[in-house]
């Protein structure tokens, strides 16, 4: 009788002390409710003496009480908030300490948002600042402050050698009790990098060892303490070691409930509860059963989103949808949908996935509803046969793809989502520019190719060709997917055989469409308006004058086509034309505000360079169709397309955009052939289909990677203006008015004629 692998046997039952570790984890819960009742409380109050301080005392006093009511603001969560307390904090003082403190502060702001570049840049200012007041002194807590910060945000971005280097270079004596704190939380995020960075394979025996030795220095209140737990508990899930497991999976969600009510423990809540789940699926229980433990747990997810979401600003780089707890329960349970095997299964997983994006900033903007796959297939699909959904969902280990159309359903698991953010980032950075050289070139179709196969398995790729019209959903891996340049085997890219439209959520785009339904008549008025800015600094003016900005717009009528160029496109123009124009495009610079949380389009200002961005962009009405084209990118981590909810969210039906820099050739060529598709009444999906495939037809331009920058967000398959009559049906039409009133001229004639006889 053969023996059982040890996978097998583990999984043949509980460990008693696993189930014990479990049930005392279930019975906290309603501890850590009443924990995280009294923490926010606590906070709630700490906000509200800060807020009644800030009606007294003295300027630098108020900017003291401003910088301290951003802290609390972030710790609760309250991002947008706290982003407004630290503008006004920053321009009532001029103490060094306290700019120190509000940089520290931005800073831990924009981590938490995601955006790392901004953090580095808030983070080196707190340091300076710092610097500036120590001398030769010996080290303050604010040194050690600025130090973890910049720790912190070195494992954001996951570097390890420079975390080793951070160990080294610790200030003040060993014995000294921050020299303590801080060493150990730089090994615990040194251990937790290393641990992310081979978490596919098991986890590394460095990165357990390290997360060992941190477990025992940290101190309880700190709150990377539950990050480590939950990070042994996985290493010991992986290793099969069950019991272990749910030793450190208890130990996490006691040392969550310290943090109750803070936004630390929202994140966690999400984080315990995925791996309890995860823990339950690998020791083999049933997938039915498991299924229901895990729509228990959906009041849970719900609730963190919700309240996560609330309270982020849309300039947030990672939304509440997006972060690896929500990620990794949203995860579990479509692998139990999927495990369970029935249609019923799959579709409440579908439908989960479409009632939490209702929460995100933009949908919650364009008040979308929650919506089922019934009203998506009847409001958004509108018994088109030929028009499909995609639906990324990315969980932990695994991510998901939706394909629905008006019959069908369809879940599959493709590429993990470390695997697609490493094809995305290596072909965004290969697709940047053109690629010139021959070996270059060849990188970028086996990059291409390698990306169509991740996202669309050879299952599902015969069903998405055989679709006219595709809307994708929440495909962006750490970047955006070029998928109008994925190349297909015979030479083809899925942009010259489909109309594709991006968009944020199904729930935005039912509302998205909904504001389109309605086209403009073209002899109605439609004002085209191009701008082109003057560039400053290191960029060269682009060679594009207003005459030749209006040659790409003659599909419009001439006497509605306005076009601007140079100094006569400022940010005064913009303003007065958003609120005339119904189509716009700006042919410009994109950069980086440092001063607002936000990127911005780079234009002219009595001599200036100035960025217009979110603030600008809500406070005007936006056109129907915004065609945001970069021509040159300040900074390689701004990405266009974050621009794009802010005009969605000002009145835009979409906006057709480049997400990278283009040559300014085939720019030109593909503007004017989009605006003459769309004053046809093409939608821009289509517009932009037809500008690809003639394109591609024209010498020089045959290369995918011309095109792979454009892509079209919002209600993209909807056409701005009602198309003129064909022209068959237009001279029938004269000709059948001419014969009437030659036959009506006729019969008056005979008519008189027998009067007279008369």
């Amino acid at each position: 009788m053969a023996c059982p692998d040890p996978k097998s046997r583990a999984r043949s039952r509980w460990h008693p002390l696993a189930r014990l570790c479990l049930a005392l984890a279930v019975s906290l819960a309603p501890a850590a409710s009443a924990a995280r009742a009294d923490g926010r409380a606590s906070a709630l109050a700490d906000v509200q003496r800060l807020e009644q301080a800030l009606s007294s005392g003295s300027r630098a006093e108020r900017g003291r009480h401003r910088i301290e009511l951003a802290e609390a603001q972030r710790r609760l969560g309250r991002l947008r908030a706290a982003a407004e307390q630290l503008e006004q904090a920053m321009g009532e003082t001029d103490d060094a300490d306290l700019l120190a403190r509000a940089a520290s502060t931005r800073g831990r702001l924009e981590l938490e948002l995601g955006n790392l570049d901004r953090a580095r840049t808030a983070f080196e200012v707190a340091r300076a600042h710092v610097a500036a007041q120590e001398g030769h002194g010996p080290p303050r807590d604010e040194s050690f402050a600025v130090r973890l910060d910049l720790v912190r945000w070195q494992a954001a971005r996951r570097d390890a050698t420079a975390l080793r280097r951070a160990l080294q270079e610790l200030p003040g004596a060993p014995d000294d009790p921050r020299h303590r704190a801080a060493r150990a939380e730089v090994l615990a995020r040194l251990g937790l990098v290393l641990w992310r960075a081979s978490r596919a394979e098991g986890g590394s025996m460095e990165a357990a060892t390290l997360l060992k030795d941190a477990l025992t220095r940290l101190a309880d209140d700190q709150d990377v303490r539950v990050d480590v737990q939950l990070a042994l508990a996985d290493v010991e899930l992986r290793a099969q070691r069950f019991d272990q497991a749910a030793v450190h999976l208890t130990g996490a969600r006691a040392d969550a409930q310290r943090h109750a009510g803070l936004r630390t423990s929202q994140r966690h809540d999400l984080d315990v509860e995925a791996l309890a789940a995860r823990l339950e699926r690998t020791r083999g229980r049933p997938a039915a059963e498991h299924w229901s433990a895990l729509q228990a747990r959906l009041p849970i997810l719900r609730s963190a989103v919700r309240e996560q979401s609330s309270m982020q600003p849309r300039q947030a780089r990672v939304p509440a949808l997006e972060s690896d707890g929500t990620r990794a329960l949203l995860g579990e349970l479509i692998q139990a949908a999927v495990a369970v095997g029935t249609q019923d299964a799959e579709r409440t997983a579908f439908e989960l996935v479409l009632e939490l994006a209702v929460y995100a900033p933009l949908e919650r903007d364009l008040g979308a509803s929650a919506q089922t796959l019934a009203t998506v297939r009847r409001d958004l699909l509108r018994a088109d046969t030929g028009h499909g959904i995609l639906r990324y969902v990315a969980g932990e280990d695994s991510t998901w793809l939706f394909l629905a159309t008006t019959e069908h359903l369809r879940c599959t698991e493709v590429e993990r989502p470390d695997v697609l953010a490493t094809l995305c980032a290596r072909t965004d950075a290969t697709l940047r520019r053109a690629p010139r050289s021959a070996s270059d070139r060849q990188l970028a179709r086996t990059l291409l190719t390698g990306l169509l196969r991740a996202l669309l398995p050879a299952d599902v790729l015969p069903a998405v060709l055989g679709l006219e019209r595709l809307t994708i959903v929440g495909a962006d891996f750490d970047g955006a997917v070029p998928f109008g340049a994925l190349l297909l085997a015979d030479g083809r890219t899925l942009g010259t055989e489909l109309e594709l439209t991006r968009v944020s959520s199904l729930a935005a785009a039912l509302a998205l469409d909904a504001r389109a339904r309605a086209p403009l008549a073209l002899a109605a008025g439609t004002c085209a308006v191009l701008g082109a800015p003057q560039s400053t600094g290191e960029f060269a003016p682009l060679p594009l004058d207003a005459d030749r900005l209006a040659r790409l717009l003659e599909g419009w009528p001439r006497e509605r086509v306005h076009a601007f160029a140079g100094a006569d496109f400022t940010t005064a123009r913009l303003t007065e034309q958003l609120c005339a124009a119904d189509v716009l495009q700006i042919v410009t610079t994109i950069g980086r505000d440092d001063a607002r949380l936000e990127p911005g389009i780079l234009l002219t200002s009595d001599g200036l360079t100035a960025g217009f961005g979110a603030t600008e962009i809500e406070a005007c009405p936006a056109p129907r169709l915004v065609v945001q084209t970069i021509a040159l990118s300040q900074a390689a981590d701004v990405d266009p397309a974050r621009l794009a909810p802010f005009w969605l969210q000002a009145g835009a039906r979409a906006v057709l955009l480049t997400t990278r820099e283009l040559e300014l050739e085939p720019l030109c060529r593909v503007s004017e052939l989009v605006h003459r598709e769309l004053a046809r009444g093409a939608s821009p999906a289509a517009a932009l289909l037809r500008a690809r495939q003639r394109l591609a037809r024209t010498p020089g331009f045959e290369e995918p990677w011309h095109l792979a920058g454009w892509t079209v967000i919002g209600a993209g398959h909807a056409p701005l203006v009602a198309p003129p009559p064909p022209r068959g049906r237009a001279r029938f039409t004269i000709g059948a008015l001419i014969l009437a009133l030659a036959i009506g001229s006729w019969l008056l004639r005979r008519r008189r004629s027998r009067c007279r006889c008369g």
